[in-house]
């Protein structure tokens, strides 16, 4: 978890950024710096694909505080 305004385990300072596994984007296929939608029954979030050592299966975001 990133507190900061800067992800150091990562490498980056943006917050539009989804970590993907090599793997998975290879498999759906979606290739790194890709700009990306999520979708979840929670909401939807605009991003860019970043090809990171995380698990497959997982994709890592930053979760923006919602606005009211």
């Amino acid at each position: 978890m990133t507190f900061g305004t800067v992800d150091r385990l990562m490498g980056t300072n943006r917050r539009d950024i989804i970590l993907m596994s090599a793997k998975d984007a290879r498999r759906l296929p979606v290739v790194d710096g890709a700009a990306e939608m999520l979708r979840s029954k929670t909401g939807m979030m605009k991003g860019t694909i970043q090809l990171a050592p995380v698990k497959s299966g997982i994709l890592q975001a930053y979760w923006r505080r919602p606005m009211f």
